[in-house]
Protein backbone atom coordinates (compact mmCIF):
# COMPACT_ATOMS: atom_id res chain seq x y z
CA UNK A 1 0.00 0.00 0.00
CA UNK A 2 0.94 3.69 -0.64
CA UNK A 3 -0.03 7.04 1.15
CA UNK A 4 -2.35 9.17 -1.03
CA UNK A 5 -2.36 13.14 -1.06
CA UNK A 6 -5.56 13.06 0.59
CA UNK A 7 -7.50 13.98 3.54
CA UNK A 8 -6.40 11.85 6.93
CA UNK A 9 -7.87 12.33 10.31
CA UNK A 10 -7.56 10.89 14.03
CA UNK A 11 -9.83 10.59 16.90
CA UNK A 12 -8.75 10.72 20.40
CA UNK A 13 -10.16 7.93 22.46
CA UNK A 14 -9.15 9.61 26.33
CA UNK A 15 -7.44 13.04 27.04
CA UNK A 16 -3.45 12.32 27.44
CA UNK A 17 -2.98 14.96 28.71
CA UNK A 18 -3.97 13.66 32.40
CA UNK A 19 -1.61 11.17 32.45
CA UNK A 20 0.83 11.37 29.48
CA UNK A 21 -0.47 8.76 27.45
CA UNK A 22 -2.53 9.42 23.80
CA UNK A 23 -5.05 6.55 22.54
CA UNK A 24 -5.78 7.47 19.12
CA UNK A 25 -7.05 6.10 16.07
CA UNK A 26 -5.70 7.23 12.87
CA UNK A 27 -7.50 7.02 9.48
CA UNK A 28 -5.40 7.36 6.26
CA UNK A 29 -5.97 7.19 2.83
CA UNK A 30 -3.77 4.36 1.48
CA UNK A 31 -4.02 3.09 -2.67
CA UNK A 32 -4.77 -0.14 -3.05
CA UNK A 33 -2.41 -2.99 -4.64
CA UNK A 34 -4.83 -3.96 -7.93
CA UNK A 35 -2.83 -2.42 -11.21
CA UNK A 36 -5.23 0.33 -13.07
CA UNK A 37 -6.95 0.79 -10.15
CA UNK A 38 -9.71 3.53 -10.54
CA UNK A 39 -10.67 3.38 -7.24
CA UNK A 40 -8.67 6.25 -6.69
CA UNK A 41 -7.85 5.14 -2.81
CA UNK A 42 -9.67 3.69 0.26
CA UNK A 43 -9.05 5.15 4.07
CA UNK A 44 -7.33 2.46 6.15
CA UNK A 45 -7.07 2.06 9.70
CA UNK A 46 -4.11 1.11 11.30
CA UNK A 47 -2.61 0.49 14.72
CA UNK A 48 -0.09 2.84 16.20
CA UNK A 49 3.47 1.64 18.25
CA UNK A 50 5.51 3.94 19.21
Amino acid sequence: MKCLPKPCFEVYLNNGAEDGYWDIEMYVACSQNITNSSQGGVLTRRPLFF
